[in-house]
């Protein structure tokens, strides 16, 4: 197996290369993490304080075409298939968008559901992807509520037994 590891990020275009050793330091495996978010250690200067804390997340899943066709129909998005070791699929995102993205996984080692990672997905009015939960196959745990002036959030399970929330500011 080659050294680098390098893909082409299909919504910027843009070729991304790493060295195994630094893949693998953010995950064993070296494969679930995407090169496009990695901090740059080696920029000189780079404070990783000024970032968003979160720059990746990973949902676990057993069925990828049902959670893949859940979190498209919820979310209004298309998921592309990431070129990896284990089957994933990359939610919508690049290197000088806002906040984070992250991936579907499927791995066998790590079962769905039952976890205590709450991703939060932004929107501009949760309850609108609220309401889409229970059609696309998911539970509504809680109905849009305030979170004070931090906004709004809408909790919910998707169809893989995983919490998740929807964050929006109106």
């Amino acid at each position: 197996m080659a050294s680098d590891i390098g893909w082409t990020y299909p919504e910027k275009c843009v070729q991304f290369t790493f060295t195994r050793a630094l893949l693998e330091s953010h995950r064993p495996g070296g494969m679930g993490i995407c090169p496009a978010i990695l901090p740059d250690a080696s920029v000189e200067g780079a404070n990783t304080m000024q970032r968003n804390p979160v720059n990746w997340f990973e949902i676990y899943v057993q069925d990828m075409d049902r959670a893949r066709k859940f979190y498209e129909t919820v979310l209004s998005v298309e998921l592309q298939p990431m070129p990896t070791d284990l089957p994933m699929c990359g939610f919508p995102g690049g290197p000088e968008a806002h906040g984070c993205t992250g991936a579907l996984v499927y791995d066998e080692d790590m079962p769905s559901g039952g976890n205590s990672t709450m991703v939060y997905f932004s929107c501009e009015d949760c309850a609108v992807e609220g309401a889409r939960v229970a059609a696309a196959g998911g539970r509504l745990e809680r109905e849009k509520m305030s979170i004070g002036q931090f906004g709004f959030i809408v909790l919910a399970s998707d169809t893989e037994g995983n919490g998740f929330g929807l964050h929006s500011l109106k």
